[in-house]
């Protein structure tokens, strides 16, 4: 076991509420913390929680729009520290209809005006105001954190240099306006930014020049909560590039998350895709 396997829990957390999306990392978190001797409470969302995941643990259903639901739920079972963690789908409309804590909630802060990272700040007040504490991920999994360096055999040639230079610019540009963390770039062009759909929406109707020289970068927003939403890709980036015909990814070294690393590495050797965390400081 490793020292990173081997860390101990922040101090004073017996219980976790884990807030599933889907993906592995909620999978990750929970066998982590179990480990630690942390009780882990999955709180999976209708629509969007691996199903299969959730009957190992201790849990409970709440519909996304249901704040107040959940709430309850979180002080029923006494926890106060919670994690967000996993991929959401963009619900259908119908699962938005806010309960009566989740409209007071909306009406405060004017949901319509604020993208992302101002919703997950909100989020993040209003959790703390009723006495829950946030936690981000790597305080449990530090190892997903990215140090800097290449995980693959392949890496970028010289003459990439400069379109990660463009990548890494305009994915600070879009985040710093809250807009999304990726962009897609080509040679000097911009191929594609993500938008509330997500990286994965981003990487599928992007088609690069036919040349196979596009490459994805995501990186953290210079704003973020860094306990919220951190950059992150798995093996499902991996394999939505090999579809596209993108033949890199780079994210910020020490700020990207890389769910199921040893699986994501594997497919991105076998399909020839450099996966490799950068510094900004040095590129721009």
């Amino acid at each position: 076991m490793s020292a990173a396997e081997t860390i101990r829990k922040p101090s004073g957390i017996s219980k976790l509420a884990i807030i599933a999306g889907a993906g592995g990392l909620p999978v990750q978190l929970a066998a982590r913390v179990k480990s630690q001797g942390v009780e882990p409470l999955i709180v999976a969302v209708k629509g969007q929680t691996d199903k299969d995941f959730v009957s190992d643990y201790p849990h409970v259903w709440v519909r996304i729009g249901a704040a107040g639901a959940m709430i309850k739920a979180l002080k029923k079972n006494d926890v106060k520290d919670i994690v967000m963690i996993g991929a959401m789908k963009r619900p259908r409309f119908w699962e938005l209809w806010p309960d009566f804590r989740a409209f007071l909630f909306y009406t405060r802060i004017g949901f319509r005006a604020l993208g992302d990272n101002g919703l997950l700040s909100a989020v993040r007040k209003e959790l703390e105001h009723e006495g829950f504490h946030l936690h981000g991920i790597h305080k449990f999994l530090p190892e997903l954190l990215t140090a800097e360096g290449c995980l693959t055999a392949v890496r970028p040639s010289v003459e990439d240099t400069e379109t990660i230079r463009l990548g890494l610019r305009e994915s600070q540009r879009i985040g710093m306006a809250d807009i999304g963390q990726a962009v897609i770039v080509e040679g000097d062009q911009v191929l594609g930014l993500e938008d509330k759909k997500g990286t994965n929406a981003l990487i599928r109707r992007v088609q690069p020049s036919g040349h196979e020289t596009a490459i994805l970068v995501k990186t953290c927003k210079p704003q973020q909560d860094r306990d919220l939403d951190l950059p992150t890709i798995g093996p499902a980036t991996v394999e939505n590039c090999m579809r596209a015909g993108v033949k890199g990814i780079i994210i910020e070294a020490g700020a990207g998350l890389v769910s199921e690393r040893e699986k994501l590495v594997e497919l991105a050797n076998r399909y020839g895709i450099f996966v490799c965390a950068v510094n900004i400081r040095d590129y721009l």
